[in-house]
């Protein structure tokens, strides 16, 4: 289960591997909304750091995952979102497009909730004190 951790490390290079014109666009030249930038300089920059982390199986990526996952729901920056080229197969005015976006959204949730039992399995200090007592 912990290497996990090592999919999702690899899914948040992905998502920043696809989004590279995306930050560039819209974090360097957006001058109007400044909230918008600086919140999309701290989900880019979490993800470069959760990779890490996470590849290395660092509780630190946990940490960052937890506080990613409003932010990537927020600014639809999402690990699994290259599911999102299945819509090309459909028709563009189909609710396809939707449907995948809801069922992307489902994904984060899931990984969300892995993270968490993830980090009690494995990082939990609590656990540890109970076993010796």
């Amino acid at each position: 289960m912990k290497r996990l951790l090592i999919l999702f490390g690899v899914l948040d290079i992905i998502t920043l591997i696809r989004s590279y014109k995306h930050i560039i666009l819209s974090t360097f030249t957006s001058t109007y909304f400044p909230l918008i930038t600086v919140g999309h300089i701290l989900i880019y920059a979490s993800l470069v750091l959760s990779a890490l982390f996470l590849l290395k199986q660092n509780k630190l990526g946990l940490w960052l995952t937890y506080g990613q996952f409003p932010l990537r729901i927020a600014f639809a920056i999402l690990s699994f979102g290259f599911l999102l080229e299945l819509n090309q197969l459909f028709d563009k005015r189909s609710k396809a497009y939707l449907i995948i976006f809801w069922i992307l959204i489902g994904l984060e949730v899931l990984r969300l909730i892995f993270t968490i039992l993830i980090h009690r399995k494995y990082f939990s200090k609590m656990k540890n004190k109970l076993i010796y007592r």
